[in-house]
């Protein structure tokens, strides 16, 4: 990182994306903060400047703090004046310069970064650029038919020819097949009125809530489109358009799930122009990841919220002295998680701290934390995956994506989470080469494939099964899987006869063991632990006996797929 920074200073750097895809707490932003201060205090470098672009506004001010360089050498260049205020006024002559990806890509729109001279100091590009977290070739444009179907009304006195076209446009878009392409008509053209007109005549504080599906309509005039299923019965056409100018190259690029993100290494076999440094593997031998095999998108807690809290609370509740982080989100229970959970806590509620996926990344807030719980993952909706695709393999929209890639790239992002999540708690820490202990609790559904990519997000890690959801076992059941677990550990090579459980049970009724105890659910969930299968042993048609498919290890912790 620091060769390539100071290869940029020097004008010797190659005109590529460079990616440092370092693992979270290993000292990335260290390392710039470093570098931007020995540079300024540098006799010889003089003329040299800088520009670091963060994501969120309180990384910018993060920056500023941590950058502890004189005030007139620093210039903070966003659309927060308060913000901007932690810098000089003269942007152009202040020797280090913070903004924000956004307003990158909204001043470099159009133009090359040569042009852009807002970002220039004493009239020159910038030399060492830095962009902090991930970058993305290209950029997303969508339009679906709940967005158009909210304008007509809004129109329909000012604009009538405009109001009709977007409805019929919203219609013409439901109506044709997912997958397809779709050329949406220039509205521009066909109701004469122009982007700004339009952007003029949303009412009053309705600006902000619709410009941009209007600014999406007309960049997307006259275009072939590819239309996606939405959440629901939406259609969604996406658009892939430039997000940044062609020589905004030499950058470093600082992202820490660069090794778990498939769209890197689509960029880098479709468009190319990417660079990756080295790496320095960081071992997570002191993580132990326990798994919940349920939904955790935002349906599933609507179904089974009541439980997966209660399931957290006994965690939370077994240590009651320590610290708890839980990543949630912010929808679940109809936003009441955070009280919910914290009114089941027993012991000092305080100690759980809460924050929501979405502003969950680039927080150092946490990294005392040893328990972390990731109460369930974001899934977006299906054309965002698609347009990462798109954006980064440089396959135009007018073809249709290989599933293979479709498929790494939700792997990707879904690994992205995961680790920018976990690294919140202490996992960001470091003991030499390993990550500071950690006890991690994940719901995660069986189907999207998480628990089999957490060894490749964090290598070394344990991974156990958190068996939290079990259905109470009362009266014969609870004896039925005693006796079951008994027989396992006794004779784990023979089978147990239904009719010799119904006769330690009681039980005369073959319908009535089938139905208060075959079927019963925590009973099912006992067959799975041992490993056991109904068996048709006595040679008749029927099942009439429990075996079992492997023998008990007195040392096991987890069960362990094969």
């Amino acid at each position: 990182m620091v060769s390539t920074m100071e290869a940029m200073a020097l004008g010797t750097s190659k005109n590529t994306v460079y990616l440092s895809s370092l693992d979270p707490g290993i000292g990335k932003t260290s390392a710039v903060t470093i570098f931007i201060q020995q540079l300024i205090a540098s006799p010889s470098h003089k003329s040299v400047s800088v520009m670091v672009c963060a994501k969120r506004l309180d990384e910018v001010k993060r920056l500023v703090n941590d950058l502890q360089v004189d005030s007139g050498d620093i210039a903070v260049f966003t659309s927060d004046p308060e913000i901007n205020a932690l810098g000089r006024s003269e942007v152009r002559n202040a020797r280090v310069l913070i903004t924000t990806h956004q307003m990158v890509s909204t001043r470099c729109r159009n133009q090359s970064f040569v042009e852009t001279t807002s970002f220039h100091y004493l009239g020159n590009p910038r030399e060492v650029r830095v962009w902090d977290e991930e970058m993305l070739p290209g950029d997303m444009i969508t339009l679906d038919t709940d967005q158009l179907r909210a304008l007509p009304i809004l129109f329909r006195s000012s604009f009538p020819s405009f109001s009709d076209f977007v409805g019929q446009l919203a219609d013409d878009l439901f109506s044709q097949v997912k997958g397809d392409e779709f050329e949406i008509p220039d509205v521009q053209l066909e109701t004469g009125v122009d982007l700004s007109a339009a952007l003029g005549m949303l009412p009053c504080g309705q600006e902000e809530r619709h410009r941009a599906t209007v600014e999406a309509l007309y960049a997307m005039a006259g275009k072939a489109v590819r239309l996606s299923a939405g959440n629901g019965r939406v259609v969604t056409a996406l658009d892939i358009r430039d997000a940044l100018p062609k020589d905004f190259a030499p950058i470093l690029v600082l992202d820490a799930s660069g090794r778990v993100r498939y769209t890197y290494e689509a960029w880098e076999k479709g468009p190319g122009g990417l660079t990756r440094l080295k790496d320095a593997p960081k071992s997570y031998e002191n993580l132990n990841i326990s798994v919940l095999e349920r939904g955790g998108g935002k349906s599933a807690w609507n179904n089974n919220g009541d439980k997966y809290v209660s399931a957290m609370a006994g965690l939370i509740n077994a240590k009651p002295e320590e610290e708890w982080l839980v990543v949630y989100h912010l929808s679940a229970l109809n936003g009441k998680l955070p009280r919910e959970l914290k009114s089941r806590i027993e012991v000092n509620p305080s100690r759980v701290k809460m924050v929501n996926w979405g502003a969950h990344q680039g927080r150092n807030d946490f990294a005392s934390i040893s328990n972390v719980i990731l109460a369930g993952t974001l899934f977006y909706p299906v054309h965002i995956y698609e347009g990462l695709a798109y954006m980064t393999s440089g396959i135009p929209t007018s073809h249709r994506l290989p599933e293979r890639l479709l498929t790494n790239i939700r792997l990707g992002e879904h690994m992205n989470l995961i680790l920018q999540g976990l690294c919140r708690g202490s996992v960001r820490r470091s003991i030499g080469g390993s990550c500071k202990p950690c006890e991690a609790y994940l719901i995660a559904w069986k189907g999207s494939r998480i628990r089999k990519c957490l060894p490749k997000v964090f290598p070394g890690c344990k991974i156990k099964t958190w068996k939290a959801l079990r259905t109470p076992s009362r009266g014969k059941v609870a004896k039925a899987i005693t006796i079951l677990r008994a027989f396992h550990q006794e004779a784990p090579e023979a089978s147990l006869l239904f009719s010799d459980m119904m006769g330690q049970l009681g039980i005369t009724d073959r319908a009535n063991f089938n139905r208060t105890i075959r079927k019963h659910p925590a009973f099912i969930e006992a067959m799975a632990d041992c490993g056991a299968f109904e068996d048709c042993v006595a040679g008749g048609r029927h099942k009439d006996a429990f075996s079992f498919t492997f023998a008990p290890d007195p040392e096991a912790t987890y069960f362990r797929d094969i």
